[in-house]
């Protein structure tokens, strides 16, 4: 067998034993979370309600039921997502079997990278799935509101892209990282950034006052809500500079000495 075709094989190996239980998991939890923020939302008193639309300038309940909808993928894909790289690249170092992986006559960027990619492969598609229950969910308020299947899609789409260059991003770090606690820890920490406009959005809107670009462009997921007919066109630019972002960053985290 060629040089090639034995690379290929690896990578299949390692993507069916990497890729697919943390989307998987991700997908049933974020099926089951949509399911009851459906069921539950539009029972909340009108009060409760009319804050939300306030507090995030959004109207009516089917906008807030998107933004239930992009935050529950925004948290499911993110972490099913980074169960998969800490068991691939933590778990080895932390369960001391990492030298019995680097004598595979594989180069350890090769490792990194056959472990790597197909979980952020699955990752965004598990997004885009997400994103199809989500628009079939929202079909029925669809008639009454300004959302359309296309803005809700790509909204997913978006979120997963994003979630994609966020892992890739970690990948350098969990490389190098020995603890899986110390691995989450840190991950933590960097998926709540994205979240951190809109919290101050919450609770200091004056902040944003008379910077509506500013709001436009951090106040995530909301701001895909507010965004639905331009999300076809930036769900498009999401995903290539998200497949951009991972490349570079892949590169380099595959180059960092394992052993």
């Amino acid at each position: 067998m060629s040089r090639a075709g034995s690379l290929r094989l690896y990578f299949q190996m390692e993507a069916r034993s990497f890729a697919l239980r943390g989307p998987v998991v991700a997908l049933v939890a974020g099926a089951i979370l949509t399911a009851l923020s459906h069921a539950l939302v539009p029972r909340l008193p009108q009060a409760a309600l009319e804050v939300m639309e306030k507090s995030f300038r959004i109207r009516g309940v089917p906008e807030i039921l998107l933004m239930h909808d992009y935050l529950v993928i925004q948290v499911v894909l993110f972490f099913g997502g980074l169960a998969e790289l800490l068991r691939a690249l933590v778990a080895p170092r932390e369960e001391r079997h990492l030298s019995l992986l680097l004598s595979k006559p594989v180069p350890a960027e090769v490792l990194v990278r056959a472990r790597v990619v197909p979980v952020l492969v699955a990752v965004w598609l598990a997004g885009g799935v997400l994103g199809i229950g989500a628009t079939f969910a929202l079909a029925p308020w669809m008639s009454e509101s300004s959302l359309r299947p296309a803005g809700v899609l790509g909204g997913a789409v978006v979120l997963g892209s994003l979630t994609v260059a966020l892992l890739a991003l970690l990948v350098p770090l969990l490389v190098r990282m020995r603890d899986g606690f110390d691995a989450l820890i840190a991950s933590f920490a960097l998926w709540i950034v994205p979240l951190m406009p809109m919290t101050a959005y919450l609770y200091r809107p004056d902040l944003f006052e008379g910077r509506a670009a500013l709001a436009q462009g951090t106040v995530l997921p909301v701001n895909l809500a507010w965004a639905q007919a331009s999300m076809p066109v930036t769900a498009v630019l999401a995903t290539a500079a998200a497949a951009g972002v991972a490349a570079i960053v892949l590169r380099v985290g595959a180059r960092i000495r394992l052993g």
